[in-house]
């Protein structure tokens, strides 16, 4: 019942910021996941805007920054004549989690220019 309160708390603070979104639960609903766009920083301190996604999750061991990626320029490819420019796949969002919380995907957005 603590976990569900702290969630719906977390959830009506931090979405009406449009920072938290894709929630997912365990099969058995101990164990929350979704991804924030917020860091856990010191007090008085916010994210920068365009921050990427990090997956945190919320059960039994209580809340935690569960998985974040690093953003990494990639060597530019060579494409048509000119190069493309990449990273890798940093900015993580929308978790789902097998309903006996052995198994998780997210999915990982790169950018490109």
């Amino acid at each position: 019942m603590r976990i569900l309160f702290l969630l719906v708390f977390v959830i009506e603070t931090a979405s009406a910021q449009y920072d938290l979104f894709d929630l997912a639960t365990s099969g058995d609903g101990s164990t929350a996941y979704f991804a924030s766009t917020l860091s856990l920083a010191q007090p008085g301190t916010t994210s920068p805007a365009g921050a990427p996604g990090r997956i945190f999750r919320v059960g039994s061991e209580r809340f935690q920054l569960y998985l974040e990626r690093p953003r990494i320029q990639l060597p530019p490819i060579p494409v048509a004549g000119q190069t493309m420019q990449v990273t890798n796949h940093f900015d993580l969002s929308r978790p789902q989690i097998s309903s006996n919380g052995k198994v998780m995907s997210v999915v990982g957005r790169r950018v490109c220019s």
